[in-house]
């Protein structure tokens, strides 16, 4: 398989996607008790290429695993049962660690 770029995709943190000048996360479904009480570092909107392992590697500097099931655990929602399985188009939250 091809390696791609960890760069790739576009992070949305601070920025007026819907004209509103405050982003709030959604607290619907599975994984809404973390966004009550965990803190959204960015948002990024996947794109071809991109993995979990790549965007662990982005904002938090590791691919470790723990690192990428953070992400995973807080999209669930977005992503469904399959972790390997994301999807071009998919707007992700990116969560602080502690």
């Amino acid at each position: 398989m091809e390696k791609k770029s960890p760069m790739r995709g576009k992070q949305l943190a601070g920025e007026e996607a819907s004209g509103t000048s405050e982003r709030k996360p959604t607290h619907e479904g599975r994984g809404a008790s973390l966004f009550g009480s965990t803190k959204i570092k960015a948002e990024h909107v996947v794109e071809s290429g991109d993995t979990l392992g790549a965007l662990a590697l982005k904002y938090y500097g590791s691919a470790a695993k723990e690192k990428w099931m953070a992400i995973y655990e807080a999209n669930k929602r977005v992503i469904g049962d399959n972790p390997n399985l994301i999807k071009p188009g998919q707007r992700l939250k990116i969560p602080e660690l502690g």
